[in-house]
C-alpha cells in the first residue's frame, strides 16, 4: 500500500508518519462526556412550542432536528439525566435557520429534588451566525446532581426573532480539545482521495454541515493526525457525527473508529477503538467515552473503511481536559524559525505584554524567525485556515526596526509588505485583537505579486446599506431602504462589509460609506420582490401612534423616482480609461434574497462587442455558498458573512448576510467560449435579466484588476489636440522602433493590428 498525504497546514520540521496502530482495543461505551441521553426525561418551561419541535429533540443526539420555544427568551428546560457526572460545560449546535433565534446566554443549575435548584454557571454564549455549528461554554464544577436546569435568557436578535431555538444542546464533563484550523496531516489507502472543500479540516470545524468526503473510502483506512492548538491534552471521550446526507446514502458510515497518542508527532499509543453504527439520520452524533490518565500533544484518528465507495463524517470532537502551557514561541527571543510558506500557529496560552498601535488589546502575542537569503520584496500575511482575528507585526529583529503593522487588510486577517535584506533575521509577532485566543495560518511569500487594482464607480440607484446614522427611520425622505426585508450594515467595525475589503481571490473592492446616498446597484423591483410582502407604504407610519401600513415599512423615498430597477443597469466605464490585457480580471461583489438569484454580467466594449455570462447568488440568509461558476466565469465563491440589518426599512441590527465575489478574466472568456477580447477598451458594464422576480439583487462593488491604460485619443498619437498627419509620422516612428506606446491595441504586442486600428481612428478624424 502506498501512502497519499494531504497536508492542510504545514509545520516545521515536518511529522513522519509511521504504521497505523492494530484496530483491536476496547470496545467503547455508548456514551459520552455528554451526560444527557435520547429519551431521557425532559420538560421545557417559558412558552411553548411545536409538536416536531418540542424540548426532547434537543438531547436526541440529532443536530438535524431542533427545539424551538415561542417564550424567546428566558426559556429553556429540565432534564433527568441517564449519564453521570459533574457537568463543566455546556455546547449547543445551531439549528438549520433564522440566526436571530440564537440563544447567547446560558444558565445552568442542579438539583437532586427537583424544587431546589443550585446555580452551577451562566454567562455569555456567542454562537456563529453559520448553521449546525457548536459552540462550548467551559466552567468549574464538582458537584454532579440529578436533575439540571438549563435557562437561555436571550436570544441574538430579540427584535427579529419569534422564539428560541437549538438544534442540540450538550451538557459536558469536558470539553472539546480542538480548534477550528488545528493542523492536520491525512494519509489516505492507495487510490482513495477527497475533493478540495471536503479535506480532514473540516472534521474539526465545529460545524457539522461541512464533512470530511472520501472516495474509494472502502479500499482501505484513512488516517488523520491533528495537533490540538490548546497544547497537552488528556482526552477521555469523543463524538461522531454523520454528515448531512448520510440518510440518502447509507453505508458511507466507517466500519470503525480507532484514536492514538503521540507526543513526538512520531511514536503513536493507541488510546481507544470502537466499531460505528450506521449513521440513520443526519447530523447524528454518536459518542463514547473512556479511561485514559496519559495526555498528549498529537493524536491520529484512523478512520475503518466504507461500505459505499465514498466515506463520509460531518465532525469529531475530542473531549478531555487542556493542561495550559505557554507556547514555546511566547517571547520574541523564543521565536520558531520558519522559512517561506506555511505554518500553523496559535496563541493560546500566550503571556505577551506589550501591544501593537495596529491593533486594540494586542497583547497575546507569538513571535517566529524568519531571515530571507536574497533581498526582495516579501510579504507576510495570515489570510489562511484559523479563528484568530489578527494582528500582524515586522521587526528587524527583538527591539529592532519596525517594518510594517497591519491589522484587517482581508476581513480580520492581517497583511506586512516590506523590503527585506538578504539574511537579516526578522521578528514576525502575530497576536490577537482584543485579548482573543485562537488558531492562525502565517504565510512567507518571497515573490508577492503586485497588481493594479482600479474600482469601478458604479452607477449606483439604491440606498441599500444602512450607514452610521441611517437606522430607526423608516420613512426618512432620504434614507435607507431594503431591496427586500433586511439588508447589509456599514459599521466601520470589524465584521462590517467595508472593514478590510479584500476579495477571496486578493481584488480589492471599495464600497460607498457615507450615509443618505446611493450605495449598491439595486437589480430588480422593491415592490414586487418576495410576492409584494414589503411593497412601500401610501403615507407616513410612525411606531407610536400606530399610523401607516406598516410601521417597519417606509414610504417610496424622494431619491427613488421609479421602484423598477429590474431593466438593465448600466455604468460607463469609459473615462476609466482601461482596456482588457492578457491578465486582466474584473470582480464584482453581490447577494441576493429570497431564494437567491441568476443575472447576467455584462462587459461591453468600445466596437458595439460585448460579452455576457451568468452570474448566481444563494439566498443571502445564512451560510451558504453559490453554486460551480458558469461558462466564461473565472471564479464564483462565497466572499463572506457581513453584518446585517433587519426589520425592512428600520435597518435595526439582524441576522449576518452571504455576500458572493466572481470573478472574469480575458482567459476566462476565450476558455469560455466567448472570444479574445486582449487590447479591447472597457466600455461599460452592465448587470440585467435577473432571472426570479421574486427576489431583490443587489451589488456592491466592482473592480477591474490589471486594466490596460489606453490613450484617451490614438488618433491623436502626439497629444497636441489634433488629428493630422504629425499623429501618422509620430505613430510610425514609435512602430517601427516596437515602442511600446506604438501598441494602440493594447494586445501586447507591436505588429499590424495596431496599423489598422491608429488609421481606422484616424481617418474617422476624432476618438472612439
Amino acid at each position: 500500500m502506498r501512502d497519499r498525504r494531504v497536508f492542510g497546514a504545514s509545520r516545521e520540521g515536518g511529522r513522519a508518519i509511521v504504521a497505523m496502530a492494530a484496530l483491536a482495543g476496547l470496545a467503547g461505551l455508548a456514551c459520552g462526556q455528554d451526560i444527557t441521553n435520547p429519551g431521557d426525561a425532559v420538560t421545557g418551561f417559558g412558552g411553548t412550542w411545536p409538536v416536531g419541535e418540542a424540548p426532547e429533540f434537543a438531547i436526541d443526539n440529532a443536530g438535524g432536528s431542533k427545539y424551538l420555544n415561542f417564550g424567546e427568551i428566558n426559556t429553556g428546560f429540565v432534564v433527568t439525566p441517564t449519564g453521570s457526572g459533574a457537568v463543566r460545560g455546556i455546547a449547543i449546535i445551531t439549528a438549520n435557520d433564522a440566526p436571530d433565534r440564537d440563544p447567547t446566554g446560558y444558565i445552568v443549575e442542579g438539583s437532586d429534588n427537583g424544587i431546589d435548584f443550585t446555580l452551577i454557571a451562566q454567562g455569555p454564549i456567542v454562537p456563529s451566525t453559520l448553521r449546525f455549528t457548536f459552540t462550548q461554554a467551559l466552567f468549574s464544577n464538582n458537584t454532579e446532581y440529578a436533575q439540571y436546569r438549563v435557562t437561555f435568557p436571550t436570544v441574538r436578535n430579540p427584535a427579529g426573532a419569534n422564539s428560541m431555538q437549538v438544534g442540540e444542546v450538550q451538557l459536558l464533563r469536558s470539553g472539546n480539545v480542538l480548534t477550528p484550523g488545528d493542523p492536520t496531516v491525512t494519509t489516505y489507502t492507495d487510490g482513495a482521495f477527497s475533493n478540495p472543500g471536503e479535506g480532514a479540516p473540516n472534521l474539526f470545524d465545529s460545524r457539522i454541515g461541512n464533512k470530511l468526503g472520501v472516495f474509494n473510502g472502502n479500499l482501505g483506512p484513512t488516517t488523520i493526525d491533528v495537533a490540538p492548538s490548546r497544547g497537552y491534552s488528556i482526552v477521555t471521550g469523543f463524538a461522531y457525527y454523520s454528515a448531512n446526507d448520510d440518510t440518502g446514502f447509507p453505508g458511507r458510515t466507517p466500519a470503525d473508529l480507532t484514536l492514538l497518542g503521540s507526543n513526538d508527532g512520531t511514536t503513536y499509543t493507541q488510546v481507544f477503538t470502537t466499531a460505528l453504527t450506521q449513521a440513520s439520520a443526519n447530523y447524528q452524533d454518536q459518542t463514547y467515552t473512556f479511561t485514559n490518565s496519559q495526555g498528549y500533544t498529537s493524536y491520529r484518528i484512523v478512520l475503518g473503511t466504507s461500505t459505499d465507495t465514498f466515506l463520509q463524517v460531518g465532525e469529531i470532537q475530542l473531549f478531555g481536559e487542556v493542561v495550559p502551557q505557554p507556547p514555546t514561541n511566547d517571547a520574541c527571543a523564543d521565536a520558531q524559525t520558519i522559512s517561506a510558506g506555511t505554518t500553523a500557529g496559535s496563541n493560546f496560552n500566550a503571556t505577551g505584554a506589550d501591544t501593537t498601535p495596529c491593533g486594540t488589546d494586542d497583547a497575546l502575542d507569538v513571535w517566529y524567525s524568519y531571515t530571507p537569503a536574497v533581498s526582495g520584496f516579501v510579504e507576510a500575511n495570515t489570510f489562511g485556515l484559523g479563528t484568530l482575528d489578527t494582528t500582524l507585526a515586522v521587526y528587524s529583529g527583538c527591539g529592532g526596526t519596525p517594518q510594517g503593522c497591519d491589522d484587517n487588510s482581508r476581513v480580520q486577517k492581517s497583511r506586512v509588505r516590506w523590503f527585506a535584506d538578504a539574511n537579516q533575521d526578522y521578528r514576525i509577532r502575530v497576536a490577537g485583537v482584543d485579548g482573543s485566543t485562537g488558531t492562525f495560518s502565517l504565510t512567507i511569500d518571497e515573490a508577492p505579486e503586485v497588481h493594479s487594482d482600479a474600482p469601478v464607480p458604479l452607477a449606483y440607484n439604491f440606498n441599500g446599506m444602512v450607514h452610521n446614522g441611517e437606522s430607526g427611520d423608516a420613512d426618512a425622505p432620504n434614507g435607507y431602504r431594503a431591496i427586500s426585508d433586511r439588508g447589509l450594515r456599514a459599521t466601520g467595525q470589524p465584521g462590517s462589509i467595508e472593514v478590510g475589503l479584500e476579495g477571496q481571490s486578493g481584488l480589492a473592492y471599495s464600497v460607498e460609506t457615507r450615509a443618505g446616498v446611493l450605495d449598491i446597484v439595486q437589480l430588480g423591483d422593491r415592490n414586487t420582490v418576495d410576492g409584494g410582502n414589503w411593497i412601500f407604504d401610501t403615507i407616513i407610519g410612525n411606531p407610536d401612534d400606530g399610523t401607516g401600513t406598516i410601521n417597519f415599512i417606509g414610504v417610496q423615498p424622494d431619491w427613488l423616482p421609479d421602484t423598477n430597477n429590474s431593466v438593465p443597469q448600466t455604468t460607463d466605464t469609459t473615462g476609466m480609461s482601461l482596456a482588457m490585457g492578457p491578465e486582466t480580471r474584473i470582480g464584482v461583489l453581490y447577494n441576493a434574497s429570497n431564494g437567491g438569484q441568476l443575472f447576467e454580467f455584462i462587459i461591453g466594449f468600445d466596437n458595439g462587442e460585448s460579452a455576457s455570462v451568468l452570474l448566481s447568488a444563494p439566498d443571502w440568509f445564512g451560510d451558504a455558498s453559490p453554486v460551480p461558476p458558469d461558462f466564461g466565469v473565472e471564479s464564483q465563491v462565497q466572499q463572506g458573512l457581513y453584518l446585517g440589518a433587519s426589520e425592512t426599512d428600520l435597518g435595526l441590527p439582524g441576522t449576518d448576510l452571504n455576500v458572493v465575489e466572481a470573478v472574469v478574466s480575458t482567459a476566462s472568456l476565450i476558455a469560455g467560449g466567448f472570444g479574445d477580447f486582449t487590447g479591447r477598451p472597457i466600455q461599460s458594464i452592465t448587470f440585467a435579466n435577473a432571472a426570479r422576480f421574486q427576489a431583490g439583487t443587489a451589488i456592491y462593488a466592482a473592480t477591474i484588476r490589471d486594466g490596460v491604460s489606453i490613450l484617451a485619443c490614438p488618433a491623436d498619437f502626439n497629444q497636441d489636440g489634433g488629428v493630422d498627419g504629425a499623429d501618422v509620422e509620430a505613430f510610425f516612428v514609435a512602430w517601427e522602433s516596437g515602442d511600446s506606446v506604438s501598441d494602440v491595441n493594447q494586445d501586447g504586442g507591436v505588429d499590424g493590428g495596431d496599423v489598422e486600428y491608429f488609421f481606422v481612428r484616424w481617418e474617422a478624424g476624432g476618438c472612439f
